[in-house]
Parts: C-alpha cells; sequence; structure tokens
C-alpha cells in the first residue's frame, strides 16, 4: 500500500499525462472524471493554467469550487494510475 503518491502536475509530467489520456480516450471514453477537463483542454499547458486558475477563488470558473489536482503515480513504475481533483470547498453542485 505505500507504493502510490499524489504529485500536483507540473511541466514535467506532460508526457506520461498525456500517455495516461490517451489510454482512456483509445478505449472509447469521452469523459476523465476527476481530471478537471484534461481531456478538454487545447494542450497541456493550458491544462496547468487552469488547474492554477481552480486553486484560487478569485479565479474559478463560476460555479466551481476551489480544488486541487493531484496525479495518482505508482511509485514501482512511476506510471500515472490516476487523477484526483480535491475540492476544499462544496457547493449546491
Amino acid at each position: 500500500m505505500n507504493n502510490l503518491i499524489l504529485l500536483k502536475p507540473t511541466k514535467e509530467h506532460e508526457t506520461a499525462a498525456l500517455e495516461y489520456l490517451e489510454e482512456h480516450l483509445s478505449i472509447g471514453e469521452q469523459d476523465l472524471h476527476g481530471a478537471s477537463l484534461l481531456e478538454k483542454m487545447n494542450t497541456y499547458s493550458d491544462w496547468l493554467e487552469h488547474l492554477e486558475q481552480q486553486s484560487h477563488k478569485d479565479t474559478l470558473n463560476l460555479d466551481w469550487v476551489v480544488s486541487g489536482t493531484r496525479f495518482a503515480i505508482d511509485k514501482r513504475t512511476n506510471r500515472i494510475i490516476g487523477i484526483i481533483d480535491i475540492r476544499y470547498e462544496l457547493n449546491a453542485f
């Protein structure tokens, strides 16, 4: 159970993140739940900017709450095995 780490996405994760995304898209998944719209962004850099905006109350999308997104990484393989969006508040949505 000690083989999982959570890391904030950075530019250094780009290749692994895009491989993770492609793995899901290649089997027909259209939405990556918990990935904070990764599959909707034009570029990985756009997604990183989106994550930064989502982490501050004054730059949030309307009706969203402050959140932090983390990659779940298997330490044994150094592969992304999931994406987790942690919401620090809740709303009616």
